[in-house]
């Protein structure tokens, strides 16, 4: 039987929004700058090493969102360790994308549009695969089918909506001439970081209710008497 942790709840786009942008704010140069590396050992590498980087930022931020931890630059190649996993995990959703997307846009027009959503459904699948793997410890299988099955989830469609989100937001930056991503894509990552926090449970919201009080004792009806 898999320990994998299926989704547990809906999640808020303006929570999960604030969380990742509260997020940037206290790591914006770190999270620029592994950023930054992360695509460029990606195109070095031909996108080999891209899942392996992915998965080495996204622990920063898994750390950053737990703890309030200050990791280092550096942290985001920590994770090569789940290289295999992370590359067979990410070029088998990325088949599965590409074929989906291809049958899709031979349909006019609402082909077209179905074609976005099965973007952004995949674009946060693949994501979520990569956070499964360095937190959960999942197996290549595990990967690739838990996010799957979360399609017929709706508790996953709010994922898939906050992704869709972030990754406008990534994308805004490109209009300043392709440098504003360096600063919006890091924050899109924060956004979905959270969002994968948030559906688990493990959003501050999730715990900030408090326990209730002790009982007070129920007084003898003999005392007195």
């Amino acid at each position: 039987m898999s320990s994998i942790q299926e989704i547990t709840r809906s999640v808020s786009l303006g929570t999960c929004f604030n969380r990742g942008l509260e997020v940037y704010k206290a790591n914006v140069v770190t999270l620029v700058i592994a950023s930054l590396l992360v695509g460029l050992i990606a195109c070095v590498s031909l996108g080999i090493c891209a899942a392996p980087m992915l998965c080495g930022l996204y622990a920063m931020v898994l750390a950053m969102l737990r703890t309030g931890a200050k990791p280092e630059v550096g942290d985001v190649f920590k994770k090569f360790d789940k290289f295999g996993p992370a590359f067979v995990t990410s070029l088998a959703l990325g088949v599965i994308s590409f074929i989906g997307g291809s049958v899709l846009g031979l349909v006019p027009v609402l082909g077209w549009i179905a074609g976005v959503v099965w973007s952004a459904a995949m674009g946060a699948i693949a994501a979520w695969a990569l956070l499964l793997i360095i937190d959960q410890d999942a197996s290549i299988g595990e990967a690739i089918t838990m996010p799957l099955k979360q399609i017929g989830n709706d508790k996953f469609w709010s994922v898939i909506l906050t992704a869709f989100v972030a990754n406008l937001i990534a994308m805004a930056g490109a209009l300043a001439c392709g440098i504003g991503v360096l600063f919006t894509a890091p924050l899109a990552t924060c956004i979905v970081v959270a969002a994968y926090e948030e559906a688990h449970g493990r959003s501050p919201q999730a715990s900030a209710t408090p326990p209730l009080p002790p009982s007070s004792p129920t007084p003898d009806a003999s005392f007195g008497a």
